[in-house]
């Protein structure tokens, strides 16, 4: 019993971590309830290509000082992750040039000790590198490298397995033969991750497209799906600031459908956040099948008894059956916070506090992101909504 009232103390103490509540809760008749799994990656190989040119010290500063951001992500999910940085020279002999990984260790494990300073430490490549900066080339060099490496242990995986039969163990023996043969990075297993970081454009010596196509082949034929491109360079259409428009960088996210962040915003907090939520595959809109009577709409996300206390913050009140069960038991039941429209300043860049919203325009549930906190919800959850159907459209002026 005292166990149990310290839990309820810190959850009611995380609750508060978030702001105030605005919540409806009217279960009307004749309603019906949409079931959505937050399903995603749950194992990620992560290639960062930094710019190591004299004009980068502070921005890899920033880079490592939000990187805690991107980290949030994915511990919401307990995501099985490895990190490695090279550098866009692949022109000098410097350390993490020409697709080298750059740091010490050269690949960060989710299973380290303290992955964050790690990375931190390893972010910051210098600025005494190449001012002909070719981030796509030194991608491509990398992960050939990796790959090369590679060859031996995925042989020496395969002629294990083929030696598996029931008679032997079977899947164990498959499993086991996975688990002994695991490359460090571009496991078969996991998607693949790249994030350039840039002031300038790049400057390799072939197309955009080309060196996308190269990245989505990285896995082999029918896994592009497993990979995908993003950067943080100087905007093509917004302020030039510091910075030179990262149009090529810019052309092979867009082909692989990632994310494009400004390098010259003053922190990179919010480009972080977007980027690791992109990486993990979280969604934050959620389209109904039928018009909601918008007073009726009732919200519950269904968490797993191993949830990170940090991502229940986000709940204005919950319930837990989670005592004695498996960590993989949807044991907690959070309502989630609604979001208040607000003014769109540095805090609310959405014009929304943290919380869900609905989405007139696509008949959808929208979850929000301001300063203080991030709504999405976490990876392995279920989310419920329950309302009763209209054939109007009721959205609010």
């Amino acid at each position: 019993m005292f166990r149990r009232a310290l839990a309820s103390l810190a959850l009611a103490i995380l609750f508060a971590a978030c702001g105030g509540d605005k919540l409806t809760h009217v279960a009307g008749p004749g309603g019906h309830t949409e079931v959505f799994s937050q399903n995603a990656a749950s194992k990620i190989d992560l290639l960062w290509v930094v710019d190591d040119s004299g004009s980068m010290a502070d921005k890899q500063a920033k880079v490592a000082a939000s990187f805690q951001r991107f980290m949030d992500e994915f511990s919401r999910g307990a995501i099985d992750y490895r990190v490695a940085v090279t550098t866009t020279d692949v022109f000098s002999d410097n350390a993490g040039a020409q697709g080298e990984f750059y740091g010490n260790p050269k690949v960060i494990a989710s299973t380290d000790d303290d992955p964050l300073a790690e990375f931190q430490q390893n972010i910051k490549v210098g600025i005494g590198g190449s001012g002909d900066e070719a981030g796509l080339a030194a991608a491509k060099l990398a992960l050939d490298k990796v790959n090369v490496a590679n060859a031996p242990i995925l042989a020496a995986r395969q002629r294990c397995i083929q030696g598996c039969s029931v008679t032997n163990g079977g899947t164990t023996c498959v499993a086991n033969c996975q688990t002994q043969n695991e490359p460090e990075f571009l496991r078969p297993d996991a998607y693949l991750y790249v994030v350039f970081v840039s002031d300038e454009d790049d400057h390799s010596g072939e197309e955009a497209i080309f060196y996308a196509r190269s990245l989505e082949l990285v896995k082999g034929v029918g896994n592009e799906a497993a990979v995908s491109a993003s950067a943080i360079v100087g905007d093509p259409n917004g302020p030039a600031c510091n910075a030179r428009p990262g149009t090529k960088y810019a052309g092979a996210v867009s082909y692989t459908g990632g994310i494009l962040g400004s390098i010259c915003d003053a922190s990179f907090d919010q480009n972080l956040s977007r980027l690791a939520e992109d990486a993990v595959g979280l969604k934050r809109h959620f389209l109904l099948g039928s018009n909601p009577q918008l007073n009726t709409l009732e919200l519950q996300l269904l968490y797993r008894c191993d949830t990170p206390t940090t991502v229940l913050a986000q709940c204005a009140s919950i319930t837990s059956t989670c005592d004695g069960a498996a960590p993989d038991t949807l044991g907690f039941t959070c309502t989630p916070k609604q979001a208040e429209v607000v003014d769109v300043d540095a805090d609310h860049p959405e014009g929304y506090t943290a919380g869900w919203s609905y989405q007139c325009a696509d008949n959808s549930i929208a979850f929000h992101a301001d300063a203080s906190c991030d709504s999405v919800p976490g990876l392995r959850s279920q989310l419920q909504v329950s309302y009763t159907e209209t054939k109007d459209v009721q959205c609010a002026p």
